[in-house]
Parts: C-alpha cells; structure tokens; sequence
C-alpha cells in the first residue's frame, strides 16, 4: 500500500515547477535479503527505448538512486539495434522502471510491487494489476519507491566477444539482444554488459525467448550473430535468431562514409536551409546524418561537410537534397533533388520505382565526397475542399490522422510528381498544401486522391470527411486504386504559386461492419496502444472481379478497455460491389503468423466468411473469400456487412536451407499458395519460433504451394509479377478434405534463392 499511496502523491503534484528528481529504492529478493548488483533501467514504451545514461545498480544494501534531470538534456537512448544521441525532456514523460541481473529474470516495477517480465525490457507486457508507468510531471518532490521485490531463479544468459577483423576492441563498442519482432517477446533493446576485452555477458532472459544479437560502434557496420552486416541506421535482420548462449563472437567491419560539402549562400538570399536525406536501393529511408545546414548571412562561420558514417562498402546509396532560402522575410521552397540532379516531389524518393538509375557506391577505400548541388527555387500549391451540395467549406470538429496525401500527376505524362499534405486539424477547415521544403516545378499537373505513390482513404481522415469520395480534381471520381484522369481540369503552375484552389468533392457510399464469432459474439482486441493495421481485414472488389481497396480498420469501443475489430471500406459512388475477408491473403504478412497474441483465444484453425441471411454462408478459401451475392450501393447510403468466424482445416509446413540444412525462418521468405485452377490465394510467413507456415482455415480442395522471398532472397511471385526472378519452379501439392495437412519439411535447391543471407562484400 505504501508504494501506491507514493504514487498517487506523485501523479497529482502538477503545477509546481520541475526541478531534478531522484528516484529511488531498495531491491530484495522473496526472502527479503538484498539484492546487489541489479540493473536498474529507465525504458520508455512510447519510443521502446531505454535511456542507457539514467542506468543505475545496486549497491551492496540493494539500494539504489536514479536522478531525473530538469528540462531537455543530451542524453544516450538505445533502440532498433542501435544507440543515438539526441536531446530529450522527461518532462510530462511516462517512464517505466525495469530490473535484471544474471540470476533475476526481467522485472518491471508496479504500483503492486515489482512483476515478473514474460518477455525482454522494453517490451509492451499489459499488468494483470496495478500500474507500470510513472508519470513525470512538473514535480518538486523525490520519489521513493521503498521496497521492490523481485523473484530470482530461471532464465538463461548469452555471452561472446565482440572486435573488428584484426582483433581490435575499439572504444564506444556496444552489443545488445532483442527478441524477434511480432513475437509475444518483443523488445527493442536489451543490454548486453561488455567489458574492456571485447568479452560480453547479458543479463538473464526468459528461458523460452530466442534472440537476435548485434554489435555496432562508431566506424563500423552493425554485425549481428550469424555475420549479417547492415548500416548503423538501417533495419535489416538475421535470417534466425542465435541457437547458441556461448562462444558467440561478433566481427564487426569498417564502415563507408559520404561525405558532401556545404553549399554556397546564394546572392541575393539573407539566409538559407539545406538538408540531405538518404535511402537504400530498395527506398528504405536510412536517415539525415549530420546534415543540417543553416546559415544567417554570408558571413557565417565555415561549415563542417555534411557526413552518412555507418554505411556498407560497395552498395548503392541515394542521395535527397531539400531546403529553402529566405529573402526579405520571405521564404521561397526550393526543389527537391536527388544527387544526380533529377527532380523528386514530396514523398516520391519512399517509392524504389522513383529512384534514379544511377546511385552512389562507396568504393574500398570508405569514403565517397561530392558538393552540394546547386538548388532551384519551386512553387507552392495549396487550397481549400468544399461541398458540392452545400457549396461551403468543410470543417474539421474532430481530429484525423496527420499522414493523408493528395497526389500531384504530371498531366502530359500521368506519371506521379509527388504529394501535398491534407490538413484535418480539429477547429479549422479542411484544407491541402505542398511541403514546406518541396517547391513544386513549374508545369502543368492533376490532382488525385490518389493514384501511385499512395492510396489514400478519406476514412482516415475522421468523421468529417471520411464520407467523401476519392477524386480527380474537375474530372471524375476514383473507384479503384488508379484514377480516371480523362477530361479531368489542369492546374497550370508558372510564375507564382496557387494557394487559392478550391476543390468540390462529394459524399457517397460505404460498406462496413464488424468481426464476430459463429456465436455471434465479438471479436474484441484488448487495446495495448499497438497499430492493428492489417491484422484482420477485408478486400472490396467491382461486380466483376476487379481489386478495389483494402478496407480500412475500425475500433468499436465496447468499455472497459475492449475495442471489437470493425472495418469500413471508402466511400464509393452508386455501383455493385463485391467484398471478401482478407485474412492474410494480401501483400501484406500474414495475420496468422505474426502480432495475433493481442487477439482473445485465437485459433490457427480460424477461418472468415460472411455467414449473413443472403450473403454466402459457404465456406471459402484466400481470394475465393469473394462474396457470392452483389451489394448495391446507391451513391448515398451506407451498407453494413458483418463477418463471422469459423473453425477449418489447415495447410501448414517448414522449409530447409539446401546449402547447410538449418531450418529458414525470416521475415523474407514465404510461402504462397494457390487453388486448382492457379489462382492466387495468399502469402504465409515462416515463424521464426517454430520455423513454420500456417495458412488461414481452408475451404475442401486442392492446392499448391510455391515459395517465395524478398532480399536477400529474389523474389519470384505472380503477386508481385514486377519483382519476379529466375528460379523457384517447384511447388507442393497437398489436397484438404476436411482435416488439417502438415506437410513437414520443404526442401528447396535453388542455391542462388536459398543461402542463409549474402556475400556482404558485394
């Protein structure tokens, strides 16, 4: 009771002024002895790091002391297999306090006392009782957790050593766990404790997770376990996690550098911007380095070279240059380049199929310098959207997501040429513009919401707007994913910018309802604050045949913290439709293998079909999920379709590596799978815990299996027919009749697809 009383003073002192706090508190094991030696950490859920600099250990007495410091502070944060420094306030923050040792499995401090972590630190583990998070607001007084208690015993430890290629153990080395991703075990971070040598030993670590575990320093490419070698900012993973808790050594390698000089003040300009964003060949966005150029007037202090360090010698880099000078209080958006001068609209450089041919390659010698390129001013484009009925302004009294696009085309080639920003801010109208630093070409454009960079559904944008069509501005309304741009009005950008337009858009039709159980019951989600997107969803199609949309996720809040899981597609003009139940069958990984722990009792054997009155109560299987009755939209009002869940067979198996026999389980290799007749019908993941596909439930029949995988491994799949590759023309045939089929280990012998990551010095 002590400890909750302590908190509740804690959360109430709100408008005092902040100053330093010190928490603090004794540690003890269930026989009420000290615990000395206990890490105690700091994490933070919101940005699943651990502030490593706020790391405290007990000291003999089991006591320790954490000062929380007063206002923004540089400070060390370790997460995504890294550690960045950067400024940070805990100021109105909510931390977590969490504890190990080599004999205490993980712990997180409650207002119940101390409990034991089914997972590693950091991860999202929801308290039976009680509640993990302190608050830190404007505060005054110290806080004194008094005792926490912690069960020792169990677990497991990792240890190793980590050095470059000649041996040498070089200052700032870290190395660190984390539990796979998607897992019941996730973590972003887990301290590994690394002494001078090189020589590391973790904390203990629940004796069912597996792990992955990276060394990196400044200079160096990050390594992980099994060799694999990827920038410092880069996401990138093992093919496994580690099968050993000794004699693991990392080998860490030196890193390439771009280096680019500053620019020149241009004449007439009081001060200017200037940025460089950089991406991977495949459009992975790696980050800004030190890069950030500003100057006040001409005679500022000489700059340092803007500096990418972390990257991997001998791959291809793109370079994004962006910025903006000011004259006479007036600032002009300059156009956006990449680095071999090709203009690039906002957002456009995220898309693999926008980036140049030509990239940068960092030779042998690790370094690649250049200067910045010379920019040219661009023009902003912006306006208002209206109601075609009522012909007044539409305005936003709740708020919608932040991330909504419209498209801008090039009229004379109907390619893409970037995206504007839709604002749904609560207390203005809606409203659109171009990116501040992304100063448009002069030219002749289209807008759309929207065609290639992005689909865009205005359900995202909140209950103000989410009834409106998707549009080609003067012209006609979207149905599917490419738009109509035939007879559709030009924006003409020449000299000056347009920031007047208004755009009429209408309201039409939705189709929506909610998830149930053959009981009729709920499908509810305990929400935990974690994105549900693409865990359950559901395909809308044209009366004949054709994709259309995945519809968006809807929460249906039921109280007491429950949400049932709803959807709702866009809104469609007057028409015939057909919907399907997604359930892992898109592009998208697979619901069944990944992120199901948040839904209640949920069984492999599940499947989902619409089971109303009149709406095809037949059992189907993947894209055959297509319903066998039309549903009739009349341009203004909306259709509900509920889906209910039942239990069927499944296809399941595990896949070998022919190079030398381990079983593959990544989140780059998959297994497809098609009906008798070749269709299509969905895309599995192999889980890494088990090393195992499972498709959905499954409709009687005959299937075939095909296997497929992302770099490292090429692709080959008529899902992506853009990404196909030579190879992988095997396949499985398995034939379900009525009862799930396990078809044991797949063994494949493309050496080229199926060897455990690549040559990476390549």
């Amino acid at each position: 009771m002590k400890r909750t009383l302590l908190l509740l003073t804690f959360l109430l002192v709100t408008d005092a002024a902040w100053s330093d706090m010190n928490i603090t508190g004794v540690v003890k094991d269930n026989q009420n002895q000290p615990l000395a030696g206990v890490h105690v950490f700091v994490s933070n859920q919101l940005f699943r790091a651990v502030h490593i600099d706020f790391t405290a250990v007990t000291n003999a007495q089991g006591e320790f002391s954490i000062v929380i410091p007063e206002g923004n502070v540089e400070q060390r944060m370790a997460y995504n297999y890294d550690v960045l420094t950067s400024n940070f306030s805990f100021s109105h923050r909510n931390i977590q306090l969490e504890f190990g040792a080599p004999d205490v499995l993980p712990h997180r401090w409650n207002s119940e006392g101390a409990r034991t972590l089914d997972c590693a630190f950091g991860c999202r583990n929801t308290p039976d009782s009680g509640v993990d998070d302190i608050n830190l607001g404007p505060l005054t007084t110290d806080l004194d957790l008094g005792e926490v208690v912690l069960t020792t015993g169990g677990g497991k430890q990792y240890f190793g050593t980590a050095a470059d290629e000649q041996g040498l153990v070089m200052p700032d080395l870290y190395a660190v766990l984390a539990s796979l991703p998607g897992g019941e075990l996730e973590t972003e971070y887990f301290p590994v404790i690394m002494q001078s040598d090189g020589a590391f030993a973790s904390l203990a670590v629940p004796i069912q997770s597996d792990m992955n575990i990276a060394a990196f320093a400044p200079g160096y490419t990050k390594v992980f376990h099994d060799g694999t070698q990827c920038e410092r900012s880069g996401f990138c993973r093992p093919a496994k996690p580690t099968t050993s808790t000794s004699g693991i050594h990392l080998t860490l390698k030196k890193s390439g550098t771009i280096e680019v000089n500053p620019p020149s003040l241009p004449s007439g300009s009081e001060h200017l911007f200037r940025s460089i964003r950089i991406f991977d060949d495949f459009g992975q966005f790696l980050g800004y380095g030190s890069c950030a150029f500003y100057s006040l007037d001409a005679n500022s202090p000489e700059q340092e070279p803007c500096r990418f360090e972390g990257l991997l010698k001998h791959k291809t880099y793109h370079l994004v240059f962006v910025g903006h000078n000011s004259e006479g209080g007036v600032t002009t958006p300059m156009q956006r380049l990449y680095h071999d001068g090709t203009v690039t609209g906002c957002g456009m450089q995220f898309s693999h199929n926008n980036l140049p041919d030509t990239g940068l390659v960092i030779g042998g010698n690790g370094l690649l310098s250049m200067d910045f390129p010379d920019m040219v001013p661009g023009l902003r484009l912006g306006g208002v959207f209206i109601d075609r009925n009522t012909q007044k302004p539409i305005e936003i009294t709740e708020p919608g997501s932040p991330n909504l696009y419209l498209e801008l085309i090039d009229s004379k080639t109907l390619e893409s040429a970037g995206i504007l920003f839709i604002n749904a801010e609560e207390g203005y109208n809606a409203s659109f513009s171009s990116c501040s630093t992304a100063g448009i070409p002069a030219g002749s454009y289209h807008l759309a919401l929207s065609s290639h960079i992005t689909h865009t559904s205005l359900m995202d944008a909140g209950p103000q707007l989410g009834d409106y069509k998707r549009f080609v501005y003067g012209g006609n309304d979207c149905v599917g994913r490419d738009c109509d741009f035939s007879g559709a009005a030009v924006v003409e950008l020449t000299n000056t910018d347009v920031t007047g337009l208004e755009i009429e858009i209408e309201k039409g039709s939705r189709i929506h309802g909610c998830y149930h159980y053959a009981d009729h019951s709920p499908v509810v989600y305990v929400f935990e604050g974690e994105s549900l997107r693409h865990k359950m969803s559901v395909q809308i199609f044209t009366d004949s045949g054709d994709y259309l949309e995945t519809a968006q996720l809807r929460f249906e809040d039921l109280g007491n913290d429950q949400y049932q899981l709803c959807y709702s597609s866009s809104a469609y003009p007057a028409g015939n439709y057909l919907i399907r139940t997604n359930n892992g069958t898109s592009l998208y990984t697979d619901i069944k293998n990944k992120g199901l722990a948040s839904l209640e009792a949920f069984d492999h054997t599940i499947g989902f079909y619409d089971s109303e009155s009149g709406m095809g109560a037949n059992p189907c299987s993947g894209a055959g999920c297509v319903m066998n009755d039309v549903i009739s939209l009349d341009g203004n009002n909306h259709v509900q379709r509920h889906f209910y869940l039942t239990e069927g067979p499944v296809i399941s198996a595990q896949l070998k590596n022919n190079i030398n026999g381990s079983l593959l389980a990544n989140g780059l290799v998959y297994a497809e799978l098609y009906d008798s007749v070749g269709n299509w019908l969905g895309r599995y993941q192999f889980v890494a815990e088990t090393g195992r596909f499972s498709t959905p439930a499954l409709a009687d029949g005959d299937y075939e299996i095909k296997i497929t995988g992302g770099a490292p491994y090429f692709e080959l799949t008529e899902a992506e027919p853009e990404y196909q590759a030579p190879g992988l023309h095997q396949s499985v045939y398995v034939t379900i009749n009525g009862a799930s089929e396990d078809v044991g280990v797949i063994t494949m012998v493309n050496d080229i697809i199926f060897n455990d990551g690549f040559d990476n010095n390549l």
